[in-house]
């Protein structure tokens, strides 16, 4: 049905002159059945993604973040995509 590109959560609130820590996975795709996913791609899992990761599902539980990561045979004429748990997710 949609969708909105770089959403903002704030994962931990500001306080006096510190700003607040924000994520912005790459989009949030809205189904005609008023589903969601919230998607993001990766290149590769990096320790500081690891860390927002956990923020993000220590902040909103109830929401599923899904990141997705090209084959790693990364042929141009190949082109599965998977999770960081290795699962197929569509080509």
């Amino acid at each position: 049905r949609g969708f909105c590109r770089q959403p903002e959560f704030v994962l931990q609130e500001g306080f006096g002159d510190i700003r607040p820590i924000t994520y912005r996975p790459d989009f949030i795709v809205f189904h005609s059945d008023g589903s969601y996913e919230i998607v993001d791609t990766k290149g590769f899992e990096t320790q500081e993604f690891k860390r927002t990761r956990k923020l993000f599902r220590a902040k909103f539980p109830r929401l599923e973040l899904k990141v997705v990561k090209q084959d790693r045979n990364n042929e141009p004429t190949h082109k599965k995509y998977y999770d960081f748990e290795d699962q197929e997710l569509w080509d």
